[in-house]
């Protein structure tokens, strides 16, 4: 399993290893340097003065580098904590129609573009809860010798780390002053920090993790830094966005920082970037996907893979089955693979229906239900896909559209919507005009029976406009406008006469719904617009497409 999971870039260590003094150096250096010397641990403590008291222990791992190799790595983490009711645990990360707003302001409004890893982010964040935790040490401290191993490190600064530790007692109690791996409120302290930061350099949080700067007097956003835990995507006009980088590198501390000039690539969260001109990025996930390796997953199935293993896939495949019995040994590999197919079709809007399937059927291990996750990932290794974004200027108009898939049979329904922002309000009709600036997209089945498909059209116009208004203000807010142009798209003839009329004519019970949609309609003052068919991108996110089959 641990081979499947290389897209990671974390690799377990053997008890082998780590006894031949594989990772001595790493451990002793996490211990000098981010624990003793970040001050990390206070005083000593009693249990009963503090809200409670974690164990602390060490993981472990070989980090893959860029030319193949690996080198060892070392955390001090926290282990068997139950949360305290007033240690704050929540943080939020950037959603998928977050990240890609911010691509399309910084490709619409000329900014360079950057990407920046904290350092030790959660090591350097400060405990500011009103309820305080201590921690315990292990029986065992890595021994300081005399003699500085570490060419990083002065001879000076090395001694005066020695001494520090000194101060530490193996099995001793400590309060907690800074962020420790694996303490739940860890990350939560980090975004507090970097929170804190931005707003003394004049940033405002618009969104989830998405901070833009802003001239007092309103207007476009003329900086924009967005986190997604301890990795921020940074962007600012050419002239200014090597000094912004320099400030939160002085304030935060950076391991890693980069300009994704044009022609170049960077990773992010997963995503590989790639800024093809000033007017145009793609997001793509070719480096994580192909980091992923199934050959464990066949080699647990016992089944050699065949050259097109999602060949004769289906809706059907990824449901649980009335005739085969639950084997609790591919419960673990279920889970593997499907988080990993997640992440795969997070920016893979065309096969995100067959993710979000699978997703029903994991809480009962079915052979078949393995195989389906595995056909999945290779059909997306196979065939990736990529996001476009085209400049849009400073005039950004919203485009959504929202479509179902009825199955009269059964009345069951899968519920969809686009949100595309584009530069104008005339939409182009070719494939590559029709892929261009997808914000946010989702589907799931209705929740109940639908009577109509005309009812199921109403359900995913009311799906659509649950997300729409957030998007809008997140738009609004990038590009400094009181008012944007919304238009909204259905291919469903009788619901467009019915959302005029303020009549559900077909089916009394979705009254109640329509006017819904129709109250906030009006709120966003968007205009409800008929389109064909063939022209609703909808059709291509509700249905189980084959590679190559996604626009038939």
């Amino acid at each position: 399993m641990s081979r499947f999971k290389k897209g990671s870039t974390q690799l377990p260590t053997t008890k082998e290893e780590i006894n031949s003094g594989s990772h001595k150096l790493a451990t002793l250096k996490e211990w000098l340097v981010n624990i003793v010397g970040n001050r990390t641990l206070g005083r000593r403590v009693k249990k009963n003065e503090v809200q409670a008291v974690v164990g602390m222990g060490w993981r472990c791992t070989w980090k893959e580098t860029d030319d193949g190799g690996r080198k060892p790595k070392a955390r001090f983490f926290v282990k068997g904590f139950l949360d305290g009711q007033l240690i704050d645990t929540y943080v939020g990360t950037s959603s998928v129609a977050g990240i890609n707003t911010v691509c399309l302001f910084i490709v619409s409004t000329g900014m360079e573009m950057g990407a920046v890893d904290v350092t030790a982010a959660f090591l350097t964040s400060k405990d500011h809860n009103a309820e305080r935790v201590g921690a315990t040490l292990p029986s065992v401290l890595p021994q300081v010798p005399e003699e500085n191993s570490f060419k990083d490190i002065s001879d000076d600064r090395y001694e005066e780390l020695r001494r520090m530790a000194a101060e530490y007692k193996p099995g001793g109690t400590y309060l907690v002053e800074i962020g420790l791996y694996g303490l739940p409120c860890a990350a939560q302290l980090f975004n507090h920090k970097l929170e804190g930061v931005c707003k003394e350099l004049g940033f405002k949080r618009v969104d989830t993790a998405i901070a833009v700067k802003a001239p007092p007097e309103g207007g476009k956003a003329q900086a924009i830094v967005m986190n997604w835990i301890d990795d921020s995507l940074t962007g600012a006009p050419p002239k200014e966005h090597k000094a912004l980088q320099e400030t939160l590198n002085q304030r935060l501390g950076f391991g890693f920082v980069c300009v994704i000039g044009e022609g170049s690539e960077r990773k992010f969260s997963g995503v590989d970037i790639s800024r093809v001109s000033t007017e145009e990025i793609h997001f793509f996930q070719v480096s994580y996907l192909k980091n992923t390796d199934t050959a464990p997953l066949w080699e647990i199935l016992k089944e050699k893979r065949p050259s097109k293993p999602w060949k004769g896939l289906d809706g059907k495949s990824a449901e649980p089955s009335t005739e085969e019995e639950v084997d609790n040994q591919y419960e673990k590999p279920i889970r593997a693979g499907f988080g990993t197919l997640q992440w795969g079709v997070r920016m893979n809007p065309l096969h995100a229906v067959w993710g979000h399937t699978v997703a029903q059927s994991i809480s009962k291990p079915f052979r078949h239900v393995f195989k389906t996750v595995m056909c999945i990932i290779e059909m997306l290794k196979g065939h990736p896909d990529k996001r476009v974004f085209m400049s849009v200027g400073l005039v950004p108009i919203v485009h959504a559209y929202f479509d179902t898939a009825f199955k009269f049979a059964t009345y069951a329904a899968r519920l969809g919507y686009v949100v595309r922002v584009l530069h104008s309000i005339e939409l182009r009709g070719d494939l590559r005009s029709l892929l261009e600036n997808w914000i946010a997209w989702a589907t799931k089945k209705a929740g109940r029976k639908v009577g109509s498909s005309t009812a199921g059209e109403v359900f995913a116009f009311e799906f659509l406009l649950k997300k729409l208004f957030g998007i809008v203000t997140l738009v609004k807010a990038m590009w400094g406008l009181k008012k944007v142009c919304v238009i909204v798209y259905t291919d469903s003839g009788p619901l467009h006469d019915q959302f005029w009329s303020g009549k559900a004519q077909t089916d009394a019970t979705m009254q109640g719904v329509l006017e819904w949609c129709i109250q906030e309609m009006r709120v966003l003052r968007a205009d409800l617009q008929w389109i064909a068919r063939s022209r609703n991108v909808v059709n291509m996110i509700t249905k189980y497409a084959l590679p190559g089959g996604e626009m038939a």
